[in-house]
């Protein structure tokens, strides 16, 4: 009788001991399970939070630019020692707080230098000792949006003088004139604006000019018999030659 009571004790104790274990193990695993998620809510909250915060600075700094146009020429002409001012306009993107900041570069400072620029112009400088006949490109920059002005450094022409006073041409035939250019800066082509005209169109026409360096030639052909005066002028300057038709 005793040995069963024994027995019977021996075995509850034994099925406390494994309920007790298998306990352990529940916690253990829920214990192991809980902080790992806890550690997933945490870092999904963390990425929330971060997209916000993206979201947020994206659009607070909504600067961006949807157009830019040039309101000054493409191509301005400027003597050493002077200044001009280059305009331009500047529009924000729709939805945009404002367009992005304009900013001017120059290709070369010892031709043009650059002033300060607004969102609507820019003062452009040519030092007293930039080459005459040279130029640099000027670029003006809002975000993805440009534009490029060519600033010509101003050569003038200060003397003209033809190569023959006069020449004959037959009929139908193109005979070039040539004219000897005296500029600022003999290395260089002129800046000066030139002009080339027949006194009698019907006698003698005019196909085409060309200033290169020292020397301006013009191509002319005979119509019909008869005389016509070619007179090309340099900015302010001129000179003549007499074309015979034959």
């Amino acid at each position: 009788m005793k040995k069963q009571i024994k027995s019977i004790i021996s075995m509850a104790l034994a099925a406390t001991l494994v309920l007790t274990s298998a306990g352990t193990v529940d916690a253990a695993a829920q214990k192991a399970v809980q902080p790992a998620a806890t550690t997933v809510k945490t870092a999904t909250t963390t990425t929330d939070a971060a997209s916000t915060t993206s979201g947020g600075t994206t659009s607070a700094s909504s600067a961006t630019t949807q157009s830019l146009k040039l309101k000054s020429a493409k191509k301005i002409y400027l003597a050493a020692g002077k200044s001009a001012t280059i305009k331009y306009k500047v529009t924000k993107a729709k939805g945009a707080e404002k367009a992005q900041k304009v900013k001017v570069t120059t290709s070369n400072k010892k031709l043009v230098k650059v002033g300060k620029p607004s969102q609507s112009k820019v003062r452009v400088t040519a030092p007293k000792t930039a080459t005459k006949g040279k130029s640099a490109k000027i670029t003006i920059k809002s975000g993805k949006k440009k534009k490029v002005v060519t600033v010509v450094i101003k050569n003038p022409t200060k003397k003209v003088k033809a190569a023959k006073k006069s020449v004959s041409v037959k009929a139908k035939k193109t005979k070039t004139l040539k004219f000897k250019l005296t500029n600022a800066n003999k290395k260089t082509n002129p800046t000066d604006k030139v002009t080339v005209k027949s006194s009698k169109k019907k006698v003698v026409k005019v196909v085409k000019s060309s200033a290169k360096k020292a020397t301006l030639t013009v191509n002319v052909k005979g119509l019909k018999k008869g005389t016509s005066k070619i007179t090309v002028k340099v900015g302010k300057k001129k000179a003549v030659t007499t074309v015979k038709v034959k």
